[in-house]
C-alpha cells in the first residue's frame, strides 16, 4: 500500500528524472521490491494517480 506522501515522492522523481528515477525511488521506499522492470511499471502507475476528492458526508440517510 502506498500512502499519499510516498506517492508524492515517486511523482516528483518521475517528473524530475523520468521513469528510471521513479523506479529507483520506489525501490528506496520499498526495499522488498527487487525487480527493476516491475518497479518502473508500478512507478508509472503511481505517477499517473490523482488525489481522491474529499468524501462528502450526507446529513440524511440514503433512500431505499
Amino acid at each position: 500500500m502506498v500512502n499519499e506522501g510516498e506517492a508524492a515522492l515517486i511523482r516528483a522523481a518521475y517528473e524530475s528524472g523520468g521513469e528510471l528515477a521513479a523506479g529507483a525511488e520506489l525501490c528506496r521506499l520499498f526495499p522488498g521490491i527487487t525487480d527493476a522492470v516491475k518497479a518502473r511499471q508500478a512507478a508509472r502507475s503511481i505517477a499517473a494517480w490523482q488525489p481522491l476528492a474529499p468524501l462528502v458526508m450526507r446529513d440524511e440517510p440514503p433512500v431505499r
